[in-house]
C-alpha cells in the first residue's frame, strides 16, 4: 500500500482562532458522529425501533460525515488525531472519512496502530463495508492473506457483505485452517455461494459445533444442500442451533417432529419461532400456551403474527430499572416493595405497543379465524405460505429486526436467487431493492 503521502500527525486543539474554531467544529462533528454510530447498532435490538425508523439516524450520521469530508485537509487531521487517541466510534468515523477521501495511506496507518478488540474490530468492519472504494478491493484481498486472525475476520466480513471475488483466497483459509474453522470466513464463502467449498464444509460439518456448525449449514443450505436437513432435525434432538436453520429452509413434514422436541424436551424460543417460520397452523396451540412464558412469550407472539397476520397488539408498561445508588434509604426500601417513591410520583417506567401476550385475545381471534386455513397448507401473514410473503417480511416496517434478518436468509434458500441483499444496509437501498424485487415477476411467483 502506498505510504508515500502520509505525513506526521499533527497536534491540533480548539481556541479562539479560525483554525482553532473549525478545529473544534470538526471535534463536535466527530463527537456525534461517533455517538450516531453506537446509537445505530444499538436500534437493531430494539423491539421499539423499526427497521425504517433507522433512517432517520442514518441521514444524521451521512450529515456528519459529509461535513467532515467538506472540511478537507484540516477536518482529515482531525481525523488521524481521533483515530488515534478516541473512541471506537470515532475511529469508525475517521475511516469513512479516509475511504470518501481516497486516503489509502491514512486507512494502513489506522489499521496498523488500532488496538484490537471486539469494539474496534466491529467499528473498522462497519466503516469498510459502507464505504470503501471499488478501486480499493485488492486491500480486502491482502488482508485476507495475512495470517493475523483479527484481519482475516474484518476482511471476510466486508468481502460477504460486499459480495468482493474472493472466493479463491476464503477457500484457502477454510483449508488452512480447517482445525480451528473461522466463522466470518465461512459466513462470507455462503454469501459468495462459493460451491467450490461444499464437499470441504461437509466434512467440517461432521466434527463442527455451535457457531461454526451454525455458519457451516447455513452456507450449505444458501448453495441448495437441503439434504443437511435430517441431520439438523437429528442434531437438533440435543442442540439448540438448528432450529432456526429448520425454520427458514424446512417445510410441513418436519413440524411433527419438532412437536415432539417440544413435548419431550425443548421448550426454547428458537423452536418457537422455527414453527411461527414454518406456518404451519397446528403450531398454534404451542404458541399460545407460550405466550405467558417469561423466556419465550414473546417469540410465541411473533411466531402467531407470522402465522396468521393477525397483527393483535396491546399496550404495556415496562418498568424501568432504577439506580438504588441514587436513593435514599427509605426511597430504597419503596422500591424493594413496589411502592412509588412518594405519592405523587409516576412508576418509573414507559407504555409501549407490542403484539399482545394475551392467550385470551389470541385464542378469540384463532376461534373466529381459523375456518379460513387449509390445514395441508403452510400459512405467512395470514396467507399460503409464497415467496412473495418473505418479501412482505422484508419491507413490513412491522417485522421486528429477528424476523428480517432471518427473511433475507429464507428467501435465499427458498428461491435460489443470492439476492447482494443486508438488513444491515443503508434503509434506502435496502427499500430501493425490495421494491425491485416485489416489481419483478420472479419476485411474484408462487412456491409453496
Amino acid at each position: 500500500m502506498n505510504q508515500s503521502r502520509r505525513t506526521e500527525k499533527p497536534v491540533l486543539t480548539d481556541g479562539p482562532s479560525e483554525k482553532g474554531f473549525y478545529v473544534g467544529l470538526y471535534l463536535e462533528h466527530m463527537e456525534e458522529s461517533s455517538f450516531l454510530y453506537e446509537q445505530r447498532l444499538g436500534l437493531f435490538e430494539d423491539p421499539q425501533i423499526t427497521w425504517t425508523d433507522i433512517e432517520d439516524f442514518e441521514e444524521r450520521l451521512e450529515a456528519h460525515i459529509d461535513a467532515l469530508v467538506v472540511g478537507e485537509d484540516l477536518a482529515l487531521d482531525v481525523c488521524r488525531m481521533r483515530a488515534a487517541e478516541g473512541d471506537f466510534g470515532e475511529l469508525h468515523s475517521a475511516i469513512r472519512v479516509f475511504c470518501r477521501q481516497k486516503r489509502l495511506d491514512y486507512l494502513q496507518e489506522a489499521l496498523e496502530e488500532a488496538e484490537l478488540n471486539d469494539d474496534s474490530i466491529r467499528s473498522i468492519t462497519e466503516a469498510l463495508k459502507h464505504e470503501l472504494p471499488a478501486e480499493w478491493q485488492d486491500l480486502i484481498r491482502k488482508m485476507l492473506l495475512f495470517d493475523e486472525v483479527d484481519l482475516i475476520k474484518i476482511a471476510a466480513t466486508v468481502a460477504a457483505f460486499k459480495r468482493l471475488p474472493f472466493g479463491d483466497e476464503l477457500l484457502k483459509i477454510v483449508q488452512d485452517k480447517k482445525n480451528n474453522p473461522v466463522p466470518e470466513v465461512i459466513h462470507a464463502i455462503g454469501r459468495l455461494g462459493e460451491k467450490r467449498a461444499q464437499d470441504l464444509l461437509l466434512t467440517l460439518l461432521k466434527d463442527a459445533e455451535g457457531k461454526i456448525a451454525y455458519e457451516i449449514s447455513l452456507a450449505l443450505l444458501r448453495m441448495g444442500h437441503l439434504n443437511i436437513l435430517g441431520n439438523l432435525l437429528k442434531t437438533a434432538r440435543e442442540k439448540e442451533w438448528p432450529f432456526i436453520l429448520i425454520g427458514i429452509a424446512g417445510n410441513k413434514e418436519h413440524v411433527p417432529i419438532l412437536h415432539d422436541l417440544y413435548y419431550k424436551r425443548v421448550k426454547s424460543p428458537n423452536l418457537l419461532l422455527c414453527l411461527g417460520f414454518l406456518g404451519d397452523m397446528s403450531s398454534i396451540p404451542i404458541l399460545v400456551d407460550s405466550l405467558l412464558d417469561e423466556q419465550s412469550g414473546n417469540i410465541a407472539a411473533i411466531s402467531l403474527n407470522l402465522i396468521t397476520g393477525a397483527d393483535l397488539y396491546e399496550e404495556v408498561f415496562i418498568p424501568e430499572e432504577i439506580d438504588e445508588d441514587t436513593l435514599f434509604e427509605d426511597e430504597v426500601e419503596k422500591v424493594k416493595k413496589g411502592e412509588p417513591l412518594n405519592e405523587n410520583s409516576e412508576p418509573h417506567g414507559a407504555r409501549v405497543i407490542q403484539l399482545s401476550r394475551n392467550p385470551d385475545a389470541w385464542q378469540k381471534w384463532w376461534q373466529d379465524n381459523s375456518k379460513r386455513f387449509d390445514p395441508s397448507l403452510c400459512y405467512r401473514n395470514g396467507k399460503p405460505f409464497s415467496k412473495a410473503s418473505i418479501i412482505e417480511n422484508l419491507l413490513s416496517e412491522n417485522s421486528p429486526h429477528v424476523v428480517r434478518k432471518l427473511a433475507h436468509e429464507e428467501w435465499v434458500i427458498k428461491s435460489g436467487n443470492n439476492l447482494p441483499f443486508e438488513t444491515d444496509l443503508p434503509v434506502s437501498m435496502q427499500r430501493k431493492l425490495l421494491m425491485d424485487i416485489q416489481n419483478s415477476k420472479a419476485g411474484m411467483e408462487h412456491k409453496k
